[in-house]
């Protein structure tokens, strides 16, 4: 199946028939070596991406709807990406050309389609063998999901996480501890962990150190019960016990809400093979 514009400013994508209790929809560039696989049924074969690595979600959707069948077309799925979503679908496009992309919808492989051209468009439109009554159902399954799931993050964690990259690379220790929990554990791509004072002291130390820490996208975040979690991709250069790395990380955060502004939790970063 190949990927590709077919009205202008539309995407068509051809879906098996998958579990209508399923809410999340996500996109994911194939990647050789990722920490995630799915089966793929029509090449029998196993696909291979990153979880954290999401090109879109259901909350880069603006608006769902159902769309009854026509005479060229079943009953489909129309989907209008928000503004966030359209770039990062065009940007997902023109760098995997030639390359596969994984449709997933809830714990299913929908399809893989080869991408053939960057697609600018903000439209998406999903048949694939459903009755109207079941695309109903499934809109508004993906509708809720954006509206009641994953949020844009707000304006002190955003500040919090940016504050920590920074004060990472500066080795500044008097905001490194206003921002770094007690209890915190942080896990590195490695394997190697540390405490709150265990990250003080490994730098003081210099045995890791960061020449620079570059956000490239927050692809997630959930709140409950006074903690964020936090899902974004970043790029990192530095030194580990004098050795030095380069790497894109897919990192997971948990901030907890303390009375002086939010506090990093807990930490976990895995390498992207590209």
């Amino acid at each position: 199946m190949k990927l590709s514009i077919v009205w202008p400013f539309l995407l068509l994508l051809c879906l098996a028939t998958s579990n209508m209790n399923a809410q999340t929809l996500a996109l994911f560039r194939a990647v050789e070596n990722g920490a995630a696989k799915m089966y793929d049924s029509t090449t029998h074969a196993f696909l291979h991406y990153n979880t954290a690595d999401t090109i879109i979600t259901n909350r880069h959707f603006e608006r769902v709807q159902a769309l009854p069948p026509i005479e060229y077309r079943q009953a489909a799925i129309g989907i209008k990406l928000s503004e966030e979503g359209r770039r990062r679908f065009a940007e997902a496009t023109r760098q995997s050309i030639g390359k596969q992309i994984l449709i997933i919808l809830g714990d299913r492989l929908l399809s893989a389609p080869t991408v053939v051209s960057e697609v600018k468009g903000g439209k998406l439109e999903i048949t694939g063998g459903y009755t109207y009554e079941e695309v109903k159902v499934l809109a508004n399954k993906l509708q809720q999901k954006e509206q009641k799931g994953s949020v844009v993050p707000l304006d002190n964690v955003k500040a919090a996480i940016s504050k920590l990259d920074v004060a990472l690379v500066r080795k500044d220790y008097k905001v490194l501890d206003e921002l770094l929990s007690e209890s915190l554990l942080m896990g590195h791509s490695n394997a190697y962990f540390q405490t709150k004072d265990e990250v003080i002291r490994d730098l003081k130390r210099a045995k890791i150190t960061y020449d620079k820490i570059e956000q490239l996208s927050i692809q997630e975040q959930n709140q409950q019960r006074g903690f964020c979690r936090v899902n974004r991709i970043i790029t990192v250069t530095g030194k580990y016990e004098g050795t030095e790395f380069s790497m894109k990380l897919a990192v997971m955060e948990i901030w907890v809400d303390d009375h002086d502004g939010p506090q990093l939790w807990s930490r976990q970063a895995v390498k992207i093979k590209e």
